[in-house]
């Protein structure tokens, strides 16, 4: 039986895949595809790539830009990188729609060109960012040979920070396995992701693309790959598995109970009067309320109350990440970089966090930590409904996590949040400072339910 919201996001999606935007053909010669990619790179997100013999062969509904002429409808351009093509040219096929979402819209104009005789043949990387390449089946593929072999990671779209963090030594254990087969790795992912991949990954390219499946049959497809790696996210049915459990498996290589990132990476400076306030004597925690999805993140009230309650204490909260709301917080290193926030963690006693980036980048320094759960438990995603998915998504190590048995993170008071820090900081509480496997996570190691 299909569940309720799956018919009717099957719906939707139908709907949606009935719709079409204006699309717009740009063409020019070869030796100026960087520069018209360049330019409309900056207006458009879901660019693909065309190698074509001939412009009818995508139909009557496309717009076709060739000439200076047409410029008043791209203001942007300039009438350089409309010299009049001779066929086989490049042609960069956009289309402009803000009704349809993006990953609708790439799959749609990937099928569009299936059936009108392209095929994906390759990518093209500019800036960082990789764009598919079709081409014409009546037009060899022009795509440039690559200078050496490399394989790609090309990561969930539901990707984010914290998971980059919590499968960082996974990734570096497989990275080092190809390094001695003589292979360089890319890792395709979200643009959100790339600056913390870079810290933590600085030997590969990293790269972001278009939100869509479309893309995966042209990084298969692609003379650069000797082979690809889709990394699983969430699984509909047990048994569960820890995230880095399951890119470990998926990559197939060994996992460590053991922590080595704060071994292996070089930690940013920071500003000098920060590292100054961070030697000073006194319990130093770090707090993080609030993330982009409101059933994760922990009410205002609650964080006052709690930053009120660590004052009266002596104990110093740094705020870690912005909040949409002010917060009287005695230090605010909001504005660093994550890669930077590496750095304060790493000095910090504790933090205190919701299932967020900064839980898990402590969890993979060591540094004690306590999750405020919301949305998510520690062994399930979504639950109490029906799209649950048995991926833990818990910080890797020195965790404890206070758990509503209702999802709703303001059923956790500020009060059992900061007597329990201070059981944290006094080392009161029973904690694993190595790896937190799927079996101690079931187990309920460091876990304790919390009644509305």
């Amino acid at each position: 039986m299909i569940r309720k919201n799956m018919r009717d996001l099957v719906r939707q999606s139908r709907s949606l895949y009935q719709q079409k935007g204006r699309r717009i053909l740009y063409l020019t010669s070869f030796s100026l595809q960087d520069e018209l990619l360049t330019l409309l790179s900056n207006h458009h997100q879901n660019i693909f790539i065309l190698q074509i013999s001939k412009p009818s062969l995508l139909g009557q509904d496309i717009e076709i830009n060739v000439t200076p002429d047409n410029l008043h409808k791209a203001p942007f351009l300039n009438s350089r990188v409309f010299t009049e093509p001779k066929y086989p040219c490049i042609g960069f096929l956009v289309e402009e729609t803000t009704s349809i979402p993006t990953k609708i819209s790439c799959d749609q104009i990937a099928a569009d060109l299936n059936q009108a005789a392209f095929y994906p043949s390759s990518v093209k990387v500019l800036n960082e960012y990789i764009y598919p390449v079709y081409t014409d089946r009546a037009v060899s593929s022009l795509a440039p040979p690559f200078a050496k072999k490399k394989v790609a990671i090309i990561t969930d779209w539901f990707f984010g920070n914290g998971d980059a963090v919590m499968v960082a030594e996974v990734l570096n254990s497989f990275i080092n396995k190809m390094k001695h087969k003589h292979l360089d790795v890319d890792i395709i992912t979200r643009r959100k992701t790339t600056e913390l991949l870079h810290f933590l990954h600085p030997e590969c390219s990293i790269f972001s693309t278009i939100e869509s499946n479309s893309i995966y049959n042209n990084v298969l497809n692609s003379q650069a790959y000797e082979e690809v790696y889709f990394t699983p996210f969430l699984l509909s049915e047990p048994p569960l598995f820890h995230l880095s459990e399951l890119f470990a498996k998926s990559l197939d290589v060994p996992i460590s109970d053991s922590l080595s990132i704060r071994d292996r990476i070089t930690f940013p400076s920071i500003p000098p009067i920060l590292q100054q306030q961070l030697k000073q004597p006194g319990f130093k925690i770090g707090f993080q309320c609030y993330t982009q999805d409101p059933e994760r993140s922990w009410p205002k009230k609650q964080a006052e109350q709690f930053i009120k309650l660590c004052k009266q204490k002596g104990i110093t909260v740094y705020l870690l990440t912005p909040t949409p709301f002010n917060l009287q917080t005695p230090k605010d290193v909001s504005k660093l970089t994550l890669p930077q926030l590496f750095t304060v963690i790493h000095h910090l006693d504790g933090v205190v966090s919701v299932d967020s980036v900064c839980g898990h980048i402590a969890g993979a320094l060591g540094i004690p930590n306590l999750t405020i759960w919301g949305r998510n438990f520690p062994h399930l995603t979504n639950p109490l409904k029906e799209n649950d998915a048995y991926t833990s998504f818990r910080a890797l190590s020195n965790n404890y996590s206070l758990v509503p048995r209702d999802a709703a993170t303001q059923t956790i008071t500020a009060t059992i949040v900061f007597q329990k820090v201070q059981d944290l900081l006094n080392n009161r509480l029973m904690i694993k400072n190595k790896r937190i496997s799927s079996k101690d996570i079931l187990n309920w190691v460091g876990t304790e339910w919390v009644n509305k």
